[in-house]
């Protein structure tokens, strides 16, 4: 049902009041902190040989010695072995102590994850036909108002952008503007973190949050020591040193004029007090167009024109596969300021570049992949070659197979022209107009940020499953307050008479419960804001999508009362309520739930539980 982190007494009575409130049993489960520990994930594969092969990466800008890791690759692959995953992949989540060195497991997954897509395609190793890169969660509690955008134990990002250089800095600074949240890089702009005061940006360092990396620059602008942002973090010194340098060079750049700046100056910053071994990298660094006209006080299409002037483009590179053993051939690609191109684009003149959908959004992510992966075979059938340009791992369309071949990049104006001017010839795709900010105009809109699963022999009970997996406490009395609109009111009889039937009494505003009175269905009239659900009086809601309908959603999730969207959802959680007052639950495992459905179809030459619906 969830959980989270408690910093003080206080914090930590009310995450378990919440906690009990939501168990069906009254208990929580409490365990030790490991804030400040070193987290590691490792992707761990085996065979029926008992063959293993293990991909790691790190989360959490975390640093591990030698000696850590060959005992996390031990501890891993006696815990696939323990657990019994005979072939596969599993996904294994360590925590280190820095102090002492201890290990604990965090959490075992004996099944691929959202982290193996990422480990998957960092590295070009197929996970899935088995059973410098960097990501950066992105976070979407716009979609939640009211939610504290606070990360705890439980998952809230709605999915990764992932961005590989040469460097550190060069790949943080891709995946910061990979997450198209108006950041052209880190730093170089105007945030609102600068403007905070202290306290607030000592908070917002301490405790884990989707603002963190812009409450360090601010901090490191004004002077704080990585010492101290050490303590209050416990990102490792490494990457804070990291950090701090381009923070260091982003100063040095505001003394510039874009027009005094050569072709070296590009590649390489020079402090004109040091020597060329103190030279900065700037595009080494990361550092976008538009960061360096905002430094420059230019503009970002004056430093394109500037830079592709003096001849300076990203060349681009192969993920190599092979750990350099033999020639890596994978057409995975992301682009480096270096000398050495690896792209090797043909010459053909039917090609065709298409841009994906970026970082996963509520909403948007299944649309956007299907169209990018259907419009990428459909043209490969006509004779084109296809390009793939995204930034998120976790999808088909960035698979290896899905086009000829595939760029690793953040979808903004810079890198999309850099490619083209590669690729010479190229016509361009976009499955739908894309631009910054113009997600809320893809709809439908969806606020889920996973799926549960309910199972059993008849459908309303899997149903009612489902429901409870997703924390829906369905009642079997109480009072229904039905509020439709227009267009599915037609609908409303049917509804009514449902709950009706199942002893609901039914409480509607006016509109509504004029269609019903004049059905001759009993109905009490309430005005929409009526009556405090404190009291337990309004077990189920059915609201609108408007402005009021949002207040009583709210407020009806705020005291946990079940909310209903849909007809068909209602429908369905009307025969669910009936199935549940008639039947017990059941335990099923899928192993024999199939195997009988496999021998009643034989036998019956019945149809499936999952051809049915509800009328």
């Amino acid at each position: 049902m969830g959980g989270g982190i408690a910093y003080n007494s206080e914090e930590f009575e009310a995450i378990c009041e919440s906690g009990l409130a939501a168990s069906t049993k009254y208990q929580v489960l409490v365990e030790k902190s490991l804030l400040g520990w070193k987290e590691y994930e490792l992707e761990v594969m085996r065979d029926l040989a008992d063959n293993m092969g293990i991909l790691s990466r790190l989360p959490r800008l975390k640093t591990l010695t030698d000696n850590e890791y060959q005992l996390l690759r031990d501890y891993s692959v006696a815990k696939i072995r323990e657990i019994g995953v005979e072939c596969g992949g599993s996904n294994v989540q360590f925590a280190v102590n820095p102090e002492d060195g201890e290990v604990m497991i965090i959490e075992m997954n004996s099944r691929v994850s959202r982290s193996s897509a990422l480990a998957s395609k960092a590295t070009g190793f197929p996970i899935a036909k088995m059973a410098a890169k960097l990501s950066i969660p992105r976070f979407a509690f716009e979609k939640f108002p009211g939610s504290e955008p606070i990360l705890t134990t439980q998952m809230k990002s709605v999915g990764k952008a992932m961005a590989s250089g040469c460097t550190f800095q060069e790949s943080f600074q891709k995946a910061v503007r990979s997450l198209e949240i108006g950041y052209s890089g880190w730093g170089c702009a105007k945030i609102k973190e600068l403007g905070w005061d202290w306290d607030q940006l000592k908070y917002n360092i301490r405790v884990p949050n989707p603002n963190r990396i812009h409450a360090i620059y601010a901090a490191m602008k004004r002077g704080m020591k990585v010492d101290d942002i050490h303590a209050l973090s416990f990102i490792d010194k490494w990457f804070l040193t990291q950090l701090k340098e381009l923070v260091d060079v982003k100063q040095h750049l505001m003394s510039w004029s874009l027009f005094d700046m050569t072709k070296e100056d590009f590649f390489e910053l020079k402090r004109r007090d040091m020597t060329k071994e103190d030279f900065f990298e700037l595009k080494r660094r990361g550092f976008s167009d538009k960061q360096i006209a905002y430094a420059t006080r230019s503009n970002e299409e004056d430093v394109r024109s500037k830079r592709i002037s003096l001849d300076v483009t990203p060349a681009y590179q192969r993920v190599d596969t092979c750990a350099a053993e033999f020639d890596a051939n994978t057409p995975y690609m992301y682009s480096s300021y270096d000398f050495e191109c690896e792209s090797s684009p043909t010459t053909m003149t039917k090609k065709v570049l298409i841009l994906g959908e970026g970082p996963n959004r509520i909403g948007q992510g299944i649309e956007f992949n299907y169209c990018c992966c259907h419009t990428s075979f459909a043209l490969r059938e006509s004779g084109y070659e296809t390009i793939m340009m995204n930034s998120n791992p976790e999808i088909v369309s960035t698979d290896y197979d899905t086009s000829d071949r595939l760029y690793f990049e953040p979808l903004t104006v810079e890198d999309v022209l850099n490619n083209v001017l590669m690729e010479s010839s190229c016509n361009l795709v976009l499955p739908f107009e894309k631009s910054q900010g113009c997600d809320v105009a893809l709809g439908p809109e969806m606020r889920s940020t996973g799926e549960v699963m309910g199972i059993d022999y008849k459908s309303p009970l899997a149903f009612a499953k489902a429901q409870i997996a997703a924390g829906q406490k369905l009642p079997l009395s109480g009072t229904a307050f039905l509020s439709l609109n227009d267009i599915t009111k037609r609908a409303l009889p049917k509804i009514a008479r449902a709950f009706i039937y199942l002893g609901f009494k039914v409480v509607s505003t006016s509109g509504t419960a004029h269609v019903l009175e004049s059905e001759e269905i009993p109905v009490e009239r309430v005005l929409k804001m009526h009556g405090d659900p404190a009291d337990g009086h309004h077990k189920l809601r059915r609201c609108p999508d408007q402005i009021d309908g949002r207040q009583l959603r709210s407020l009806a999730l705020a005291y946990k009362i079940p909310v209903i969207t849909t007809v068909a959802c209602a429908l369905s959680t009307a025969e669910a309520i009936k199935a549940l007052k008639s039947s017990t639950i059941r335990m099923l495992a899928l192993q024999d739930f199939f195997q009988d459905q496999a021998e009643s179809m034989a036998a019956k030459r019945v149809p499936s539980i999952y051809s049915s619906s509800i009328e």
